[in-house]
């Protein structure tokens, strides 16, 4: 219970606070004006709560990874941090999703329909 009330908090304090960074560096260095990054009603984005929660738990895993030297495990510890890091953005992005309908109308093809 301790374990999901300490998840539960790391994603709310990383969903607002992420909400928060990306609302002001919109403002501020890519947009100009205000935007609302979020695809939810409310401050806040589950995208960097998520991601907290996932780090928190990948940061409780040194105690158990293998080797005696703390050079070592921080280097695994980033590593693993890094690519998970990679993986929720790349799963974030979803390049395979269509940003808009297309336009194009598929060229006069030989099949015909049974």
């Amino acid at each position: 219970m301790n374990l999901f009330l300490t998840l539960a908090f790391l994603f709310c304090i990383g969903s607002v606070l992420g909400w928060g960074l990306e609302v002001i560096f919109r403002r501020f260095f890519s947009a100009h004006h205000w935007v609302n990054p979020g695809f939810l009603v409310g401050p806040y984005l589950p995208l960097y709560g998520s991601s907290l929660c996932v780090l928190y738990l990948l940061a409780m895993l040194e105690p158990l990874m293998p080797g005696d030297s703390p050079w070592l495990k921080k280097i695994l510890l980033f590593a693993a941090t890094a690519s998970s890091t990679r993986c929720r953005s790349a799963a974030a992005s979803a390049p395979w999703l269509p940003t808009r309908p297309s336009s194009r109308t598929p060229a006069s093809s030989s099949i015909t329909p049974c």
